[in-house]
């Protein structure tokens, strides 16, 4: 579906009650084009479909009225929205994300059988990070949605986030997502993403980054957060710091997190072998309370080849 004839289209609330728009195919809104969708408008993907930002999406629920986007069958799943190189006033507002899969069994498949599986850029055109939402190059603005029982079979369980992008996500509910790495939030290749006054809870990542991975020069700030009962397996059962990011976390509760290594936190730098070197992660955790994180080492925090400030940090029960 795509919109040549028209720079805005518009999804209104049907003349019929209760009727949505069902989405039987892939949607695409060009650069210069532009998609508004009204409050209390259902969008329902008849199938394992994407929609495509070039141009600009404005979906503006109200706090009575909220814009969903879900399946029409939750084990098939739909793919999420795509934000690449979106112009920059694309705006989601209280919005409902649900169920939205980055991969068909099939597709999950061939992913598990490549021998990189943590390689992004190997199965990049499989497009498997961002159970939600995907914002690539891109400056969306997330505001009081609930994004929740999505699977992205690599990044980014809930929304995944990558290169050069800096979106703003505020009181939001990310909940109940799944990936490989980063259940509720994924960061990568120097992006700055705001996130505040958002709960990020009970989110899983079969490797790192149960709430959060942050990673590859992202710098993220995460203010006024709770990020609660999350679980990695192998590290950071709230947040994963990996890999040369300066991020702020400050004014937040990390509690009841979960993982192998760094219940509350974890923080550490992964050698670059194509420059040789370590960069290492310069952190400042500023007035955050770390409390009732489990893990076989570093309940709370662990940490190494860091540098950073901690002022104002409260640990304990872990």
């Amino acid at each position: 579906m795509y919109f040549p004839h028209f720079n805005s289209i518009f999804f209104n609330r049907s003349q019929f009650a209760n009727t949505p728009y069902l989405i039987d195919g892939e949607i695409k809104i060009p650069y210069g084009k532009k998609l508004i969708i009204e409050p209390g408008v259902k969008v329902i993907f008849t199938g394992h479909y994407k929609l495509i930002v070039n141009g600009i999406l404005k979906a503006l629920g109200t706090e009575q009225d909220s814009i969903y986007f879900f399946p029409s069958d939750t084990s098939v799943g739909w793919h999420g929205i795509r934000f690449i190189e979106a112009e920059d006033l694309s705006t989601l507002e209280f919005c409902v994300l649900m169920y939205g899969k980055t991969s068909t069994p099939e597709e999950l498949k061939m992913l598990e059988e490549i021998p990189c599986r943590q390689g992004e850029e190997c199965a990049e055109w499989l497009d498997p990070s961002g159970g939600a939402i995907l914002i690539n190059k891109s400056h969306t603005k997330i505001n009081h949605c609930l994004i929740a029982n999505n699977f992205a079979a690599r990044n980014g369980g809930g929304i995944y986030i990558k290169n050069y992008a800096n979106p703003v996500i505020r009181y939001c509910h990310i909940i109940n997502n799944k990936s490989f790495d980063g259940g509720g939030i994924s960061s990568s290749r120097i992006s700055n993403p705001f996130i505040y006054h958002c709960k990020i809870e009970h989110n899983y990542a079969e490797n790192m980054g149960g709430g959060f991975l942050i990673d590859l020069y992202s710098n993220p700030v995460i203010d006024e957060c709770s990020i609660k009962e999350n679980i990695a397996d192998s590290r950071g059962g709230g947040i994963c710091f990996y890999t040369s990011a300066k991020p702020v976390v400050k004014n937040s509760t990390i509690s009841y997190n979960t993982s192998a290594l760094g219940g509350g936190i974890y923080i550490d730098e992964f050698y670059n072998k194509y420059r040789e070197q370590f960069d290492k992660i310069d952190i400042r955790i500023i007035n955050v309370r770390i409390e009732n994180n489990t893990a076989d080492y570093g309940g709370g925090i662990w940490l190494r080849d860091s540098q950073g400030e901690l002022s104002g940090v409260t640990v304990c029960y872990n």
